[in-house]
């Protein structure tokens, strides 16, 4: 039985009721993330700046390594060896003391800073927002003191050149280009650890 279609302009789709949506939850409210004062900014400021912005992570301040060839015969690999190595080092002024002073009296408090080393600067960067940064002293190059009279003998520098005897000790069936350590041995500065000498015969 054929099926009776539907007259003209007439459509057979329907509108579906619309379905229910859930209501969103509400967002949630972080609570508001701790501010610093600025004096205590100021106080994490400075001390990164004296620790090297590590939070303080205060290691041994070292000098370089130096590395030494000694030249030695099969024979004293085999059968072992003492030996006296004269070498040449950079070392404090003898004279001074590695002060760069000419005598104690000429070591003073540097007057740029009060001796502190850093000095505070302010700049205005907009109207009524003042930028305040800490930089190191250039009058005394952050040393907190300064010299009136530099050393006679090493201007001021603090260091001079030397030499220096180790006792390199060849332990019997050492191998080629083994390595001897010496701590503490290698060049010397002002302010820092000599760093240590390695020698490879």
């Amino acid at each position: 039985m054929p099926v009776p279609l539907p007259p003209p302009g007439l459509s057979l789709s329907r509108s579906l009721p619309p379905s229910p949506s859930s209501p969103l939850p509400p967002p949630l409210s972080l609570p508001p993330s701790p501010s610093l004062s600025p004096s205590l900014c100021r106080a994490v400021d400075m001390f990164q700046s004296f620790f090297g912005g590590r939070g303080g992570g205060g290691g041994e301040n070292k000098g370089p390594e130096v590395n030494l060839d000694l030249e030695v015969t099969l024979k004293d690999l085999y059968l072992g060896k003492k030996l006296d190595v004269l070498y040449l080092k950079q070392i404090l002024c003898r004279q001074c003391g590695g002060s760069g002073a000419r005598s104690a009296s000429d070591v003073q408090r540097c007057n740029g800073c009060g001796g502190s080393g850093v000095r505070v600067v302010r700049q205005q960067i907009a109207p009524g927002f003042v930028q305040q940064m800490q930089t190191h002293c250039p009058e005394c190059g952050g040393k907190g003191k300064v010299i009136t009279h530099k050393c006679e003998k090493c201007h001021g520098s603090k260091v001079q050149s030397g030499a220096e005897t180790v006792t390199v000790e060849v332990e019997r069936g050492s191998p080629d280009g083994h390595e001897i350590l010496f701590h503490n041995q290698a060049d010397e500065s002002p302010d820092i650890s000599p760093g240590d000498l390695k020698v490879c015969v």
